[in-house]
């Protein structure tokens, strides 16, 4: 049996993730309306559009919103009291001598300047507001050349097999599908424009 991590192919490579995301994506579809149904009660707009994988800024225009949105107005003062906490990690030592001490001082003052230099308590309340509509709440950490990152993944971007984690804490693996428009994924690899442009041109928009 062959793996996609094992394949040297690009285009071999490429068909067989395709494969398996769409396999992904319909084990998914419970979850992914469950949580536009959750979406739905919080902001009182139809997210109809979403369910079959287009984009949130075509949405159904008929009035369904309640006069009061206690499921609203409750998820609000729970962020607004809760999510405005900044919590850093701090490096404690155990019988520790001046210098490993002094050690320790340093490395917290760097992990508030990094939590500072990526902005994550400016996320953080975000993923605290997911945490509180959606079945999970994702916080992606990465790096782009030097610099660190932190953003806000929207729950239904992230798959897994569903049968590979049922008899453990973590899934094996996480997939993250992330509609990214199509300039800038030329931007990225202007080598594989013209391929880009063709996969394009069989979609409604310009999201890919």
């Amino acid at each position: 049996m062959k793996f996609w991590w094992n394949e040297t192919d690009e285009t071999e490579l490429g068909n067989m993730l395709t494969e398996l995301i769409v396999q992904l994506r319909d084990d998914h579809v419970s979850r992914h309306t469950m949580n536009l149904d959750m979406l739905r009660m919080y902001t009182q707009r139809d997210y109809e559009d979403m369910r079959r994988g287009g984009s949130a800024n075509r949405m159904n225009l008929e009035d369904y919103r309640m006069r009061l949105n206690v499921v609203g107005n409750i998820t609000d003062t729970l962020v607004s009291r809760i999510g405005k906490s900044k919590p850093k990690p701090m490096y404690l030592t155990r019988r520790g001598d001046y210098r490993l001490r002094q050690n320790a001082k340093r490395l917290t003052d760097v992990m508030e300047g990094i939590f500072y230099q990526t902005n994550i308590y400016d996320v953080m309340p975000k993923i605290f507001q997911d945490s509180c509509i959606f079945d999970l709440a994702c916080m992606k950490i990465g790096r782009e050349g030097s610099e660190l990152f932190v953003e806000r993944v929207f729950p239904n971007e992230i798959l897994w097999d569903l049968n590979a984690a049922m008899y453990a804490d973590q899934p094996p693996s996480l997939h993250q599908v992330k509609s990214i428009p199509l300039e800038t994924l030329i931007m990225q690899f202007p080598e594989r424009e013209e391929e880009l442009r063709y996969a394009a041109a069989t979609k409604d928009d310009d999201m890919m």
